[in-house]
């Protein structure tokens, strides 16, 4: 199993509505992309510093389940549509 991991900060100045789109997002990827087993997401709760501002976790069954993630259309869109935002990001896969 791949757990894809990714933390971003915002770029000064975003709106905390665009937050809550982001958010709105990751629940209609999760539900929109087949290979996706489970996916987690939200703002960082604030209890060490120089912490990101939010991350997102994302199960997957496979390397090959990944890819397709990757590449699937609403994955690509949610990307153009939001990572304009993202003054810095940090992503990672792991084996679990």
């Amino acid at each position: 199993m791949i757990r894809h991991i990714v933390m971003f900060n915002w770029k000064p100045g975003t709106d905390p509505a665009v937050v809550d789109q982001v958010s709105a997002g990751f629940a209609k990827m999760c539900e929109a992309i087949p290979h996706v087993q489970s996916m987690s997401w939200g703002p960082d709760q604030g209890l060490a510093e120089a912490n990101f501002d939010y991350a997102m976790t994302a199960d997957f069954a496979s390397v090959e389940d990944w890819n397709s993630y990757q590449a699937h259309a609403e994955h690509v869109a949610f990307f153009q549509k939001f990572g304009a935002h993202a003054a810095e990001a940090a992503r990672v896969q792991i084996e679990i």
